[in-house]
């Protein structure tokens, strides 16, 4: 068995290509949607340091607290896994997770 993963941004795309796969023929026991969140927010551009005396986290003088939420960035939300049994399902699985949206895991991070 091999398995393929990929990564969306957005719930629509990973809904559509998780029915998708089933629509194929895919089992769903083979199959798992994964939501993944995190209570601290984005990963990066994220409020991190209390900023007291005007300092970021490093010591710097910022004078405000504008530095901490420049760049806001989130990661991938829905993770998307398929176990497949041959090289042409694993094909036909790559082929769907890519038709609606579906980002190889270390493409998907923020720079």
């Amino acid at each position: 068995m091999r398995n393929i993963v990929r990564v969306y941004r957005q719930t629509e795309g990973a809904h559509a290509a998780y029915q998708s796969l089933l629509d194929q023929g895919f089992r769903a026991e083979d199959i798992e949607l994964l939501a993944q969140g995190d209570e601290a927010g984005a990963i990066k551009g994220n409020f991190i340091a209390g900023n007291q005396g005007g300092a970021d986290f490093t010591g710097n003088e910022v004078g405000d607290y504008g530095g901490n939420f420049d760049n806001v960035e989130f990661g991938p939300v829905y993770l998307l896994s398929v176990a497949t049994t041959s090289d042409q399902q694993y094909r036909l699985a790559e082929e769907i997770l890519g038709r609606f949206g579906g980002l190889e895991p270390d493409s998907a991070k923020p720079h």
